[in-house]
């Protein structure tokens, strides 16, 4: 949840829960809790909310109240575009053409 709203803060609440996978209600009280625990904020725009990420938060757990917010996300991030790359190449992949076998007479 972190990373899409660090990535596209004026998602629609919708739309995140779609990429996730969840229902609208669970997507929305996720995104209230991280409001309410102080890492992101609701900015209201008109009749949208944008979403901002706090990113000098540190995360609550004891054992890793000296990590921030932003680590968390930058690391979930590159691994999200790291598997979006491997995706893409093993879908051009598998459109190319198969040039190891050769058409017998």
């Amino acid at each position: 949840m972190l990373v899409i709203l660090a990535d596209n803060p004026c998602a629609r609440i919708r739309d995140i829960a779609a990429a996730i996978g969840i229902t609208e209600r669970a997507a929305h009280g996720i995104i209230t809790d991280l409001v309410q625990e102080g890492y992101g904020e609701r900015v209201r725009e008109g009749r949208r909310n944008r979403y901002v990420i706090v990113p000098g938060r540190h995360l609550r757990h004891p054992s890793q109240n000296t990590v921030p917010v932003q680590w968390l996300v930058d690391l979930f991030a590159g691994t999200l575009a790291g598997l979006k790359a491997r995706q893409r190449g093993a879908e051009a992949e598998q459109q190319a053409p198969d040039t190891s076998r050769r058409e017998r007479d």
